[in-house]
């Protein structure tokens, strides 16, 4: 029995074996072409610099898919499809730079943005460019927000001074509820239409104002005239 099993590990370490002696031919392989690559690389002849304020791509029917534009501040290239229709423009200027994706009809629905006055910000369209997601970094508190098909946002997430924030709002735009920690306390707030009534919950911890102090858990009820009509600690 045990000379069995011995004889199963053997097997097992040599097919274990083969198989990386397989993988080290392929490895070995790989480096020659990489480097035979390398080597005719840096063969190829030296090109003249090609200067000028455009430039333009053609394909072999003389469409034009692609331009470099330098006139202005900055410089924008654009690419386009075989219909001749744009599907991405890169964008440079002095405060700011940007990269576009377009569908078929030539509409963007991924933006992308890095402004010296602004910071960095994202955006997603959907086929209605309506509905959308964007995200971005505002003096160093990055956000989400969600947006819906009549443009109206609905949620957002983000972190601020005082801890991660996540709100969700009406198709009126009004705040629902949201989730967060202030000064290492839980909060959930659930508020009624047009903010009027709601319920308000708090776990306990320690606040980092000038006057510290220890909470524990609060359950705030309130009509839709502001008052409280329940409070449980």
């Amino acid at each position: 029995m045990l000379a069995d099993e011995l004889q199963g590990t053997n097997e097992r370490i040599e097919r274990l074996e083969r198989n990386l002696r397989r993988q080290n031919r392929g490895l070995i392989g790989f480096a020659i072409l990489a480097v035979a690559t390398s080597l005719l690389i840096g063969q190829t002849p030296s090109r003249r610099t090609v200067e000028a304020e455009e430039f333009i791509l053609r394909g072999p029917q003389g469409q034009e898919l692609a331009t470099l534009d330098g006139a202005g501040t900055g410089a924008a290239l654009a690419l386009y499809d075989s219909q001749h229709r744009l599907r991405l423009v890169l964008r440079s200027d002095a405060s700011f730079s940007a990269i576009n994706l377009l569908d078929s009809g030539e509409r963007v629905h991924i933006a992308l943005l890095s402004s010296d006055a602004h910071g960095p910000a994202a955006v997603l369209t959907g086929s209605d460019l309506k509905s959308s997601a964007s995200t971005a970094v505002l003096n160093n508190s990055p956000n989400i927000q969600l947006h819906d098909d009549e443009g109206r946002i609905r949620a957002d997430f983000g972190l601020t001074e005082l801890g991660p924030l996540m709100r969700v709002y009406d198709s009126h735009s009004d705040t629902r509820a949201a989730f967060g920690i202030s000064e290492e306390v839980p909060m959930v707030t659930v508020g009624g239409p047009a903010g009027k009534g709601g319920v308000m919950m708090s776990a306990g911890g320690t606040g980092k104002g000038s006057t510290k102090r220890v909470m524990g858990g609060i359950i705030i009820v309130t009509g839709p005239d502001g008052k409280s009509r329940n409070v449980t600690r």
